[in-house]
């Protein structure tokens, strides 16, 4: 009768729940392994990446960095294991007046994570000879008296790199290169033929 018929209908829906259920719950299981699995990938990622950065920074710890800073050639030039690596046009803040030679060694981080230290060495701007009219050797009262106050108040590494621009993109290739040990050079002067395959920078001092 009726009874019979509404007591196998609620058997049917009872039934159909459960399955909805189980369904849900198989869902459920599913989404969780999904999120558990891409939080493995990520992982992994995260694993590569960091591997890479310290195969990066192995290798440029192998190999010994030196950048130039030529005010007379108006460019930066990158040498790596003694071979050129890239050379770009910088712009220099006051081109026409001197900046002095300095030469800036890179040193390992006193903690992890702290950016390289540098140590400075500057040497004086020399004293430029005004061009003398007629014959004669060229004496000691012939120097330019500016010239000589320019050397004894030479420009200081820091100030010195703080008239040096050098576009950004330039900044993040030195980022991967420069490492403890790096030097960095700035000066008056240009690079000579001397400097090739087998040689760091090799400048001229003096003229």
């Amino acid at each position: 009768g009726n009874d019979e018929g509404i007591a196998a209908a609620r058997e049917a829906l009872t039934a159909a729940n459960a399955v909805v259920s189980g369904a849900r719950a198989v869902s459920a299981a599913a989404q969780a392994s999904a999120v558990d699995a891409l939080a493995a990938a990520q992982a992994s990622d995260t694993a590569i990446q960091t591997l890479k950065t310290l195969a990066v920074d192995m290798g440029r710890r192998q190999e010994t960095v030196s950048v130039l800073i030529s005010r007379k050639d108006g460019r930066l030039y990158v040498r790596q294991a003694l071979r050129a690596v890239f050379d770009v046009p910088i712009t220099i803040r006051d081109a026409d007046r001197p900046i002095g030679t300095h030469v800036l060694v890179a040193s390992e981080p006193l903690t992890s994570g702290a950016a390289l230290r540098w140590s400075a060495l500057s040497m004086p701007i020399e004293p430029q000879p005004v061009p003398r009219i007629g014959r004669g050797k060229l004496r000691t009262s012939d120097i330019e008296t500016g010239s000589i106050a320019s050397a004894i108040q030479a420009e200081t590494a820091a100030t010195a790199l703080d008239r040096v621009q050098i576009p950004g993109e330039v900044l993040d290739r030195l980022s991967e290169l420069v490492w403890a040990g790096a030097t960095l050079m700035v000066s008056d002067h240009g690079i000579t033929h001397e400097t090739g395959v087998g040689t760091d920078f090799i400048i001229q001092t003096r003229h």
